[in-house]
């Protein structure tokens, strides 16, 4: 393989192999699972002081693709619609929430968002025989700070889920 080859030409390229090597056959559809639904925590719909809407700048240079100015570069997650917020929180939360996140918050438009670490989400912890600077079972949990830093809730559900379904896989023969 090329080795400027990058993840999207790769995705088919690897499709293809697993085909043809284990006879591969597989669908997606739509099943019901248990999901967060992210939504506004306020009845008046404002937002926490940690959610604020992008500025006119930093969003004309997001949707030019061009590299953003410094100013915009002042949150941990800038000018970025709230359902890419959600996708951010299921990505490093797998593990830890187990669910995936569904962006029902209605809201449009690009934002920078400012949370906090918590117990879900905090710092990655110390190498092996380095003391740990934090006290981690004093971070409070993500279902807090949303509410609070973000003006945003995770509310337990159930709701469709895109799924990958193996049809068919064959032990590979020998060559």
């Amino acid at each position: 393989m090329d080795p400027t080859t990058t993840p999207v030409q790769m995705a088919p390229m690897m499709a293809h192999l697993l085909a043809d090597r284990f006879a591969l056959r597989s669908h997606t559809e739509q099943r019901p699972a248990d999901v967060y639904v992210l939504k506004l925590a306020r009845g008046d719909g404002r937002l926490g002081p940690g959610l604020k809407r992008s500025s006119a700048p930093c969003i004309e240079a997001k949707t030019a693709k061009q590299p953003l100015p410094q100013v915009c570069r002042t949150g941990q997650l800038q000018n970025l619609p709230v359902s890419l917020i959600a996708d951010f929180l299921q990505l490093l939360s797998f593990q830890r929430i187990d669910r995936p996140v569904l962006d029902r918050t209605g809201l449009t438009g690009y934002f920078d968002a400012d949370l906090e670490a918590t117990a879900e989400f905090g710092p990655p912890p110390p190498p092996p025989g380095v003391a740990d600077r934090i006290d981690r079972a004093s971070l409070p949990s993500i279902f807090s700070v949303l509410p609070d830093r973000l003006g945003l809730k995770l509310d337990a559900q159930r709701g469709p889920v895109k799924v990958s379904v193996i049809d068919r896989l064959e032990r590979p023969e020998e060559r």
